[in-house]
């Protein structure tokens, strides 16, 4: 499966390494593009359990006014998958999805005029609900 996707998050708080956290309502942006393998294992009935893996780029942006930051990086993306896809018997080329992906990114490093380099760890737990179409 080939996966283009856009999430928006905001930021809210910075932990320099000194310790002391700073509250922030600031904005990051990820848009990534992964390529999805899955394994659906047949349960003899209309539920079928699967799991998943994903790799590929993700485009991170933050905007930052309280940190000075208004920068765009890339980086390698990652994704873990699972859930049941519901499968009427009436219905064979369609399934119904309800899962959980687990999305992180290599940690981008952005430039700052408050603090030379900020590091961000970029990770997002995910609930979702699906359709699946088999042609």
């Amino acid at each position: 499966e080939l996966e283009q996707a856009y999430r928006s998050n905001k930021a809210a708080k910075f932990m320099p390494n000194s310790g002391t956290s700073t509250a922030l309502d600031d904005e990051m942006k990820m848009q990534t593009t992964m390529i999805n393998a899955y394994a659906d294992f047949d349960s003899g009935g209309p539920m079928k359990p699967y799991v998943g893996l994903g790799l590929g780029m993700g485009r991170m942006s933050l905007n930052s006014p309280s940190l000075n930051i208004n920068s765009t990086e890339s980086g390698i993306a990652y994704q873990a998958m699972a859930g049941l896809t519901y499968q009427p018997s009436s219905m064979h080329n369609t399934g119904f999805t309800f899962g959980y992906r687990y999305l992180g990114s290599a940690d981008p490093t952005f430039s700052s005029t408050v603090n030379s380099k900020v590091d961000i760890e970029y990770a997002a737990h995910i609930l979702e609900l699906g359709t699946r179409l088999r042609f």
